[in-house]
């Protein structure tokens, strides 16, 4: 910087170190923890028994602050069944025995307690298991049952006609009722019933005659009426519909009147126009013959031109 002490408006730069300025940070100091974070020690089986049945539900969550939506998980509990109850204690006795066998000190008391436990978990299988099968043959007796006493046997083939005859029958009479669940002796049983009742109370079977021969009555009453109408109405739709047109002709006749001398004159004109298209077709159909005739002219004057000139040039080469 001594060779430029005399020129004037150079800065003066002074350099420091790099190591002034570093701050002494003590490493005694700890982190101290929120007061919002909790810092409790749990117990893994506790919080398992807790949440194990425990069942979360997201679909009605939201977290973008809508009123029709939660802003947190529904949880809901599920009832643990027998099976899962089971299988949970043998998972569990299986990670014991895991346990024990990797275990340096091994207790004699522990291995016959464990062995105690899974000969009791087999026999608590092993009844749930007897359970299922005999309410599985319970129900294959019931349905064997149902249908033994739905199956009829008859020693005699012409009585079973005779039956099927009658069933027919009944069933034209009264109707058919398809219903799986129900028996043919059951239905048989009914049907037998119910004509019972009705043969016992006359009353009801009079009024129920009187009754259907007033609705036959009433339907061929309307029968009659239905077929009068139709004629009726079949000749009155024919005369009116003659009538409407009649009526839209005359119409229209009365709104031509004043067209008609336009119409008259315009046919007029169009009849000169007819024939003046005639007169002329027939001066185009002359001329184009005319055309036509002078082409050929034209064809042959050419020809005539072509041999006159061979001609000439004939009589040249001869000259020459």
């Amino acid at each position: 910087m001594s060779k430029f002490e005399g020129l004037e408006g150079i800065v003066k730069i002074y350099e420091t170190s790099d190591n002034e300025e570093i701050v002494d940070i003590d490493d005694s100091e700890k982190n101290e923890r929120r007061d919002s974070i909790s810092n409790e020690d749990f117990t893994l089986a506790s919080s398992r028994l807790f949440f194990e049945n425990k069942m979360i539900n997201a679909g009605i969550t939201d977290f973008s602050d809508r009123i029709d939506q939660l802003a947190s998980y529904e949880t809901y509990s599920i009832k643990e069944t027998v099976q899962n109850r089971l299988n949970r204690i043998r998972k569990e006795l299986e990670e014991i025995a895991i346990d024990i066998q990797n275990d340096e000190y091994q207790d004699t008391s522990d291995l016959k307690e464990v062995e105690k436990l899974e000969e009791l978990f087999k026999d608590l299988n092993q009844k749930s298991k007897n359970k299922k099968l005999s309410r599985l043959h319970i129900e294959r007796e019931t349905a064997d049952n149902d249908s033994t006493n739905s199956n009829i046997q008859f020693s005699n083939a012409s009585h079973l006609i005779e039956i099927d005859t009658k069933i027919s029958s009944l069933e034209k009479t009264l109707g058919n009722f398809n219903n799986e669940e129900e028996s043919v002796t059951s239905l048989i049983n009914k049907i037998f019933t119910k004509f019972k009742i009705l043969s016992n109370d006359k009353e009801t079977l009079s009024k129920i005659g009187s009754k259907i021969d007033q609705v036959n009555e009433k339907f061929d009453k309307s029968l009659a009426i239905r077929r009068g109408l139709s004629v009726e109405e079949k000749e009155s739709s024919v005369d009116d519909f003659k009538i409407n047109e009649i009526y839209k002709n005359f119409v229209n006749s009365e709104n031509l009147i004043s067209e008609l001398p336009y119409l008259i004159k315009r046919l007029e004109s169009l009849h000169e126009l007819q024939l003046q298209s005639a007169s002329n077709s027939t001066f185009l159909l002359n001329l184009d013959h005319n055309l036509s005739a002078m082409e050929s002219d034209f064809q042959k004057w050419g020809e005539s031109l072509k041999d006159l000139e061979q001609k000439l040039e004939q009589i040249d080469n001869k000259l020459q």
